[in-house]
């Protein structure tokens, strides 16, 4: 039986882990034994041999064998190792490389680091710090390396070192010492010369090799080098002597790796066994190794002894890195899996088997949907239910329930299939052998305290889950519900959090084994308690599709039901079972009827016995803004529900979608989530029956037939269209187009036809839609937003419109032409990919082909953008996996360094921020009252609320819930200057001035929201006829002073007055002039009081607001503990793969774009230094001057000669040869350049990037007369000769010089930023005669410091450039606004404080580091975690060099060694304050008495 996570009862953890080298001594005490036989089996019984690979003493591959050191089976053996001792030493090949870097430092006679004694001391004293974390370390140790490599001799010894290479393409690993080249290698080349004289004389070609000779540093050479450096060197050399000596990085022993992780396969046929590729190479060491040893002992050849050592050490790496780097590769030889292959991968020991492993009692299935579900419940296929069990331990209480189960067995459900008895002796018994009277037995012989592995049954708790896991949603608690068939089934309001559809999708399944595990998957992660997503606090289980059809064809106003029917419609909101008040009918003669808007009342409040008061205000999609008439808006379109009352509105995508302001939403909030899922799951059952049994909804051909008048009217459409098409084409053809800022004629003509044509399709589905009858099933998706939009009409029925290609017309694929249907070089509509037909009309071949080719980019963008969206998601993870917020309320990693001083700068929680957009009005705020008080005048206008972004409370929607349900009728109301100082004193008082400093902005906006309500209310009262004055309350008492019940008894009174006046005249003309003065007044006055008393506020309502204000801002506050690296890694990485092929954004201008999408968030996430797109903002000094805008222009962008010169051609005169520049001063003149012939030739002379022949030029070959500014001379400058045999004839070579001149002038640059590709004159969008600069390059320091731009507000997207001008923290800020500038193209919204903290994260060592395996590298010093992410075997070769320690604090590594990570629950400590024994002080033996 799984049991719960309990620490031991002796306090053991693992602190850490140290990694270090083991020496040849200590890999013979971990080994059992010596390891020399290279077969395998002894024959003829096959047994494994002994001292052999496969010794029993190693442990054992099968399960019936017995471990010859322990006695022990495979599940309770992991085996021991042995140990190779091998004839010569040998190269590791994980730590080649530091041997390579330890050997450039140290003398290569005797030992000694290669620095002068004060700075070795610098260095050790550096390396010795405490301070000193691995990241300072490895950057001494860069600048210990940097010093020795420049060190030519021994500051010890004197003796000459030179340069420590490695042979490439060597067969084995092989490193040289140039000993005898360099500075100081002249005089080690004469004692050479001097040593191989006798050599010399015998043999002469050895002269010939002499230069190239070096000395061979082999292994044995490099073990005692390294056996020669001291502890004190091995320190500077960050190597911990501790835990590994410089000369253990060499091999004398080779440990054996244990059977059981490398086991023998049985064959099936003959006998034999496939033996694993470690112990195969162990074998080929093994004979290599006693071939050399022979060698040695019997005198061998010195070329046979090295040729087979350099054989062995290649099997020796091979034995550890399978991918052995450099080795050739025979044909038809497979790379065998070293030991570094098990560790790395996805599928290696890390990723595959300690971070994420395969688990029992789960199980995975197709899914389905069904409506009847809650959305909190799972349908569970019954054969699924029998074999996923839970292991229930009998007690008193359940112990009959266990004796029926029992007795079902396992066939029958619900059964059990195992019993598991208590106690140390007893052993399992499976129901699966035992007959019924066995059975039976069992069933009888329960004790309490044995545990029944019993099938899965109704409100079992289980997870729930759906690959990819992309954010926490995506694995949620349901109830089960047992049901028959093969699927499981939940609530179709359930899909968005999974991102689940029905197209074949399956799910995994897992049962939590102990209670523990069921109560913490129930609380924590429950559908109900996951309503909404932390991205940014909007609802993601919410109604769907069929769900808000329902809703808002029932909610329509024609919509009237009999009593029967109304009354079948409120039995099926809760399955009959559940009381309902039947409200009054709508309509009482000459039929009793109740509307569809009264169903839905009953969908929020089914009885007086339920408190649920629910007020809400919103305009639904189909709202009528042209008419502003609120409640009265002819497309039913305002909805307003007082008091969960649906008063007016179809209720559509916006009130029951996931959106913040919905129904859902405001349930949520004000009532909490179990009222919200009530309604949910009214709403699922009402209107999956609604339609499926009562109305029916379908769709079918004759719904998506255009009408004549619709053809009529997209033949005109087309033809206007087309005809300014051609138009278009004409004038570009003529050279007479319009061009565009920044833009060739071309793409002024492209941008211009996009337009064109865009707008044909969009007037084209707009019609369509008018034109369709309002019962038409598309347009009924579309308006309520369940499915569809105005383009899918417009395609189905009008047309389908320009097909586009990487955001532009489709390009030329033949010659010159799309396709051969075309002419060559057409650019009309046709031709480049617009489709004038509809799906219904059916596409010609050419249009067809073209609409394959958007539909193709389509989907290898998807399968693109998953691997790369993928990708980023399990690094953003990784990097921000371990931040969480502390009890000091710091954002801080694993290793307590401080990332926010405050989460998101006010240690609020995203998922429990509120939307502002609503409106600040009260309760009767009616647009056309003033037509019933005083005409011409209406009453003041709503205000938006004042705070832009999400915020803890929602004041406006709070002052309407609060004015609905507490009336407060007799209490005297407040006027607007005590409510400002109400709200002043509230926010001065203890449990307001708590919340300082972090919810300063919250006690202004309580400042605000008292502002506003006072200007409102002032402005309702002066409408009303108050005066107004200085004395407010005078001015105001005549209103004040009127209560409910007064202004009750006067309205009754005017009213039957009016009816006796009224009743007592007999013509019209009469009963017009009935209207007294006396009347008049005195209804007006009725009216005004009325008004006020319905809007107005009182002392009681304003507490309650600001008490139920201050609740919720201390619920939105985030707990300690609360993992917001990993939720805010999740709600970056997940809208991710929502971004669809929209890669490129116009910014401002047509030929401007800004890359966006994934390509860009990688370039943000990877901090480049190179990025496609940059682009520097460069407000102006006078930006309301297009004239100073072009001089800034002009003196940013680069110009060159070629583009501001008439001719550049050569001139050939009898007595001189030269090259002739003439200037365009017109063009000069118009694009307000400071160029002359002058500057010019300084730029010829003295610019930067200049070719080589541009170099060579001197003052005198560079011709300037000030009689003619706007004309040069350039003569060819004097080459030095080339070498004897490429000399050229003068004649010829003066004509490749001029040649070369003429192809290097045109590209010298006389004005402007290098940096710079070009500037655009912008004008700024939304302001009228307001300019900026759009600069399409690098060069914001430059950029900033021209004259006219105020660098002050110049900004770029290019995040290494802003924090090397500007610094860290500007490069901070700007990581946050391009994330949010990349999300808002696409309508993803996400909290600023994810943004925050990724920016953060990604800054606060104090330079910006990319999210990659390097950035991460600095960014934390855990070694696991780090081996878990990327190269792994690096970082464990680098750790066991340097001697690291991981201190185990991190979530990967915690998971690794299966350690509680220090993460919510499990964050804080608990300690109990034992009291102290009295401890009796002992008697001396005199003082003792005899009783």
């Amino acid at each position: 039986m799984k049991e719960p996570v309990r620490g031991e009862i002796a306090p053991k953890k693992i602190s850490h882990i140290q990694f270090g080298l083991l020496s040849a001594n200590q890999m013979e005490r971990i080994s059992e034994f010596q390891v020399y036989r290279s077969d395998l089996f002894t024959m003829p019984h096959r047994a494994p041999a002994p001292n052999s690979p496969l010794d029993p003493r190693l442990g054992v591959s099968d399960k019936t064998s017995s471990c010859a050191t322990c006695k022990r089976k495979l599940t309770d053996c992991a085996g021991h190792f042995g140990h190779v001792k091998l004839a010569l030493p040998v190269f590791h090949i994980g730590f080649f490389k530091h041997c390579q870097t330890l050997l450039a430092c140290i003398c290569k006679t005797c030992g000694r680091v290669l620095l002068p004694e004060a700075e070795r001391r610098s260095f050790l004293r550096q390396m010795r710090s405490p301070s000193a974390d691995a990241l300072r370390k490895a950057g001494i140790f860069k600048r210990v390396v940097e010093k020795c490599k420049k060190a030519s001799y021994c500051f010890e010894c004197k003796a000459v070192n030179g340069k420590i290479k490695k042979i490439a393409g060597a067969a084995t690993l092989k490193l040289v010492h140039e000993r005898y080249s360099g500075r100081n290698g002249g005089v080690e080349h004469q004692a050479l010369v001097r040593a191989m004289k006798t050599a010399l004389a015998h043999n002469r070609e050895i002269a010939n090799h002499l230069d190239k000779a070096q000395e061979d540093m082999s292994p044995l050479r490099v073990y005692q080098l390294f056996q020669k450096i001291t502890d004190e060197d091995a320190v500077v050399l960050w190597l911990d002597p501790k835990h590994g000596r410089p000369e253990d990085l060499l091999l004398h022993n080779l440990l054996v790796p244990p059977v059981p992780i490398r086991p023998s396969v049985a064959m099936e046929v003959g006998g034999g066994s496939n033996e694993d590729d470690l112990t195969t190479q162990l074998v080929e060491i093994l004979q290599i190794n006693h071939s050399v040893r022979m060698l040695l002992a019997g005198g061998g050849q010195q070329q046979s002894i090295m040729e087979q050592w350099g054989f062995e050490q290649a099997q020796v790496s091979r034995f550890i890195n399978g991918e052995l780097p450099g080795s050739q590769q025979h044909y038809g030889e497979k790379k065998i899996r070293g030991l570094c292959q098990r560790l790395k991968g996805k599928s290696g020991r890390f990723r595959g088997n300690l971070s994420g492993k395969r688990v029992d009692f789960s199980g995975r299935t197709v899914i389905s949907p069904d409506p009847n579900l809650a959305i909190d419940q799972v349908g569970v296929p019954l054969q699924v239910a029998k074999i996923m069990t839970y292991p229930e331990r009998v007690s008193a209480s359940n112990r009959e329930r266990l004796k029926r189960l029992v007795l079902n067995g396992p066939s029958h459900h619900p059964g059990a299939n195992i019993i598991r008895p208590s106690g140390d002796n007893a052993f399992t018994k499976s129901l699966s052998y035992a007959d019924e009277r066995q059975r039976r037995k069992m069933a009888e012989d329960l004790k309490l305290g044995d545990v029944v592995e019993r099938h899965m049954v109704d409100e079992d708790v289980v997870l729930f889950n759906r690959q990819p896991s992309l954010h926490k949603l995506s694995i949620m608690a349901h109830r089960v519900k047992v049901m028959p068939w093969r699927t499981f089934r939940f609530n179709e309001c359930v899909c968005a959090p999974y991102n689940a559809d029905f197209d074949g999708d399956e799910m995994n399944m897992h049962l939590p084994q102990t209670e523990e595990a069921r109560a913490e998957a129930a609380t924590l992660m429950g559908v109900t308690s996951n309503l909404v997503t932390p991205r940014n606090g909007e609802p993601m289980v919410a109604a769907t599709q069929d769900f808000i059809t329902g809703a808002y064809l029932l909610t329509q106003k024609d919509v009237f039901l009999t009593r029967e029917a109304f009354c079948r419609l409120a039995a099926y909101l809760g399955d009959a079972a559940e009381h309902i008040d039947l409200p009054p009918p709508s309509i009482v003669r000459p039929h009793q009827l109740w509307t569809g808007k009264q169903v839905f009342s009953l969908l929020i409040k089914a009885s007086h016995r339920v408190d649920c008061d629910v007020n809400l205000e919103m305009e639904e999609r189909n709202y009528s803004k042209a008419e502003a008439m609120a409640y009265l808006c002819p497309q039913d379109g305002f909805v307003c529900i007082r008091r969960s009352e649906l008063v007016s509105g179809n209720l559509c995508k916006k009130t029951l979608g996931g959106q913040k302001g919905g129904l859902y939403y405001v349930l949520l909030r004000d009532k909490g989530a179990e009222h919200a899922a009530r309604c949910m799951n009214r709403l699922a059952k009402l209107c999956g029956r609604l339609i499926g049994g009562h109305r029916g909804f379908s769709i079918g051909i004759d719904d998506v037939m255009p009408s004549p008048v619709l053809l009529d009217l997209k033949r005109v459409l087309l033809e206007a269209g087309f005809s300014k098409c051609d138009e278009q084409i004409r004038l570009y053809e003529t050279g007479k187009l319009p061009l565009k800022p920044g833009c060739n004629s071309l793409q002024s003509l492209e941008s211009e036809l996009n337009s064109v044509l865009g707008g044909i399709r969009r007037k084209c589905g707009e019609e369509a839609l008018q034109k369709l009858p309002w019962h038409n099933a598309p347009r009924i998706m579309t308006e309520c937003g369940s499915k569809g939009s105005d383009i899918n009409i417009s395609q189905m029925m009008a047309i389908l419109g320009q097909q586009s290609v990487g955001g532009k017309r489709i390009e030329n694929g033949f010659v010159n032409r799309t396709l051969p249907h075309f002419r060559p070089e057409s650019l009309f509509p046709a031709a480049r990919g617009f489709v004038p037909n509809s799906f219904f009309s059916g596409l010609t071949a050419t249009e067809f082909f073209f609409h394959t080719m958007g539909g193709r980019e389509g989907l290898v963008d998807t399968a693109v953008k998953t691997a790369e969206t993928g990708y980023m998601a399990r690094r953003l993870m990784k990097a921000l996996e371990d931040l969480s917020l502390q009890y000091d309320d710091t954002v801080r990693n694993s290793e307590k360094t401080v990332i926010q001083f405050v989460y998101g700068d006010d240690g609020l929680d995203p998922a429990k921020m509120e939307d502002q957009s609503a409106l600040l009005a009260f309760g009767a705020g009616d647009h056309s009252l003033g037509e019933h008080v005083e005409k011409g005048k209406g009453p003041p206008r709503r205000k938006k609320a004042r705070a832009g972004a999400d915020r803890p409370v929602n004041f406006p929607r709070l002052l309407l819930q609060t004015l609905a349900t507490h009336k407060a009728p007799h209490e005297r109301p407040l006027s607007p200057r005590q409510i400002q100082a109400f709200a002043q004193a509230a926010v001065e008082s203890p449990p307001f001035q708590r919340l300082l400093p972090q919810g300063h902005k919250f006690l202004e906006e309580i400042e605000g929201f008292a502002a506003d309500l006072a200007e409102a209310l002032e402005s309702l009262l002066v409408f009303l006829g108050a005066p107004k004055d200085d004395n407010l309350e005078d001015g105001y008492r005549g209103l004040l002073d009127f209560d409910v019940d007064a202004v009750r008894a006067k309205l009754t009174a005017l009213t039957a007055l009016e009816r006796r006046n009224r009743d007592a005249v007999d013509t019209a003309e009469e009963r017009r002039g009935m209207g007294t003065p006396a009347l008049g007044q005195a209804w007006r006055e009725t009216v005004q009081a009325t008004v006020f008393n319905l809007a107005r506020i009182t002392e009681s309502q304003f507490r309650v607001i600001l008490e139920e204000a201050l609740g919720r801002y201390n619920r939105a506050c985030v707990e300690p503990g609360e993992a917001v690296g990993a939720v805010g890694a999740q709600s970056i990485s997940e809208p991710a793969t929502q971004m669809t092929l929209k890669t490129f954004h116009f910014a401002g201008v047509a030929s401007m774009n800004v890359t966006l999408g994934v390509p860009r968030l990688k370039e943000i996430i990877n901090a480049s230094k190179e990025i496609s797109t940059p682009i520097i903002t460069a407000a102006l000094v006078q930006d309301r001057s297009e004239t100073a805008a072009r001089v800034a222009k002009a003196a940013i962008e680069r110009t060159t000669i070629g583009q501001v010169a008439r001719h550049i051609k050569e001139v050939y005169a009898p007595h001189m040869v030269y090259v002739e520049i003439l200037l365009d001063q017109e063009a000069i003149t118009k694009l307000h350049l400071r160029v002359d012939a002058a500057s010019v030739r300084m730029a010829i002379l003295r610019g930067p990037h200049r070719a080589s022949v541009l170099k060579a030029l001197k003052e005198r070959d560079v011709l300037y007369d000030p009689r003619h500014p706007d004309r040069l001379r350039v003569l060819p400058p004097e080459l030095k000769e080339g070498r004897a045999g490429n000399a050229v004839p003068s004649e010829r070579r003066i004509y490749f010089v001029i040649q070369a001149l003429k192809v290097a002038l045109p590209a010298v640059m006389v004005r402007g930023i290098s940096t710079v590709n070009r500037a655009i004159v912008n004008k700024v969008e939304g302001e009228e005669d307001r300019y900026n600069l759009l600069i399409e390059g690098y060069g914001l320091a430059d950029v900033m410091g021209t004259p006219g731009v105020d660098g002050r507000q110049a900004k770029s997207n290019h995040i290494i450039e802003v924090e090397r001008v500007l610094g860290i923290e500007a490069a901070r800020a700007v990581v946050g606004t391009e994330i949010e500038n990349i999300m808002q193209a696409y309508g993803i919204r996400i909290d600023t404080r994810h943004r925050m903290l990724l920016s953060d994260v990604m800054t606060f060592k104090g330079e910006v580091l990319g999210i990659t395996r390097f950035g991460v590298a600095k960014m934390r010093e855990s070694v696991l975690m780090l081996a878990s992410f990327e190269k792994t075997t690096d970082h464990l070769f680098d750790a066991a060099v340097h001697g690291r320690t991981d201190a185990i604090v991190g979530v990967s590594e915690c998971i690794i060694m299966g350690i509680p990570i220090p993460l919510g629950t499990g964050l804080f400590k608990l300690l109990h304050d034992v009291p102290k024994p009295g401890i009796a002080t002992r008697k001396g033996l005199l003082d003792e008495r005899v009783e």
